[in-house]
Formats: C-alpha cells, structure tokens, sequence
C-alpha cells in the first residue's frame, strides 16, 4: 500500500486520494486496508517511513568515519534537500496534518536516532562538545533546520537547493566550537 500511495501522490494531492482508489491502485479489498489503518493518515505516517528507511541509504555506511565530515555541510544537506525536494508530493501532505503526524514525519525518532548516532554525536565528540550538550545543540540546530524546509516545502521547493543549503551554513554559522 505503501508503493500504491506514492504512485497516487505522483498524480494528486493526498487530500483527494480516497481509500477506494488506494485499494484498486494497491489489488487490495478495503477490508485489507482497515485491517492494517485506521485512515489514510496512518498511511502516510507508514509511507514517510518507509521513504525514510530509503533516505537514509544516502548516507554513508556507519563503518565509515562519519567525523571526518561536517554535518552542516553540503555533503550531508545535499542529498537530504534534493531527497525532500523529489519527493515534496509526499512531505507536503503530511505538513498540512496535525502537529503529532508532522512530528512523526519530519521529527521521527528513528530519523533523529540515526542522525545523532551516525552523524552529530560523532562530529560533536571531535570538536570536544561534552556529551551532556549535544541533544541540547541538536535539538537547536534540527528545530532551525526543519524549519527552513518546512518553509521551502510550503513554497513547493521553488527555490534551488543550493540556495537553500547556502542559508542554512549562512544561519547556522557560529564559528569554531570550543
């Protein structure tokens, strides 16, 4: 269901995809689709996952020495715009649900575990953050971050993804940790 609501989303807003249409897109009965949703919301919940499941495999591989690259960089905000950018169909629905779903979407646990793990908490440890301040920091630097996307998201992504990395090092610039 999840391959058939993004196929749909390609075409339309999520707004006017009806259960109906995601069950013949998917070969599935309704009764299938209640068995595993309640709505179309959680759907979507589930379809932003699974899309995150995907994006993470932008990132390289945890064997690798993620310190060695700054994650306020293109590097790492590249792929994640150009990500978001590409697929805006299904970001955007999920920015005009509640405050719970968005959270769920572009805050998700499972995101920000791999982000701190893989990528800040590393970074952060070579610059000499003491470790009882980098959920604090992270927290600061994501809130800022999502907020721009959020944005560029509300705008339909027109602006240029480098565009957008270029505000955010320019916003988030603080000079050398100590």
């Amino acid at each position: 269901m999840d391959e058939a609501l993004l196929a749909l989303l390609e075409k339309k807003e999520f707004a006017y995809i009806t259960i109906r249409e995601l069950c013949a897109a998917a070969g599935v009965n309704r009764s299938t689709f209640y068995l595993h949703y309640q709505n179309m919301t959680e759907l979507l919940e589930e379809s932003i996952a699974y899309m995150n499941r995907q994006f993470y495999e932008c990132f390289p591989p945890k064997h690798e020495d993620t310190a060695k690259a700054h994650f306020l960089s293109p590097a790492y905000l590249e792929p994640y715009l150009t990500y978001v950018k590409e697929h805006r169909r299904l970001f955007r629905p999920a920015l005009r649900q509640s405050a719970v779903l968005r959270s769920a979407v572009l805050r998700s646990e499972e995101q920000f575990r791999f982000l701190f793990q893989e990528v800040f908490s590393p970074y952060m440890a070579r610059l000499g953050i003491p470790e009882r301040e980098r959920p604090y920091m992270i927290q600061f630097y994501l809130h800022g971050i999502l907020a721009i996307v959020e944005l560029w998201l509300e705008q339909d992504c027109r602006e240029p993804v480098d565009d957008i990395i270029e505000m955010i090092l320019r916003y988030t610039h603080t000079g050398e940790a100590t």
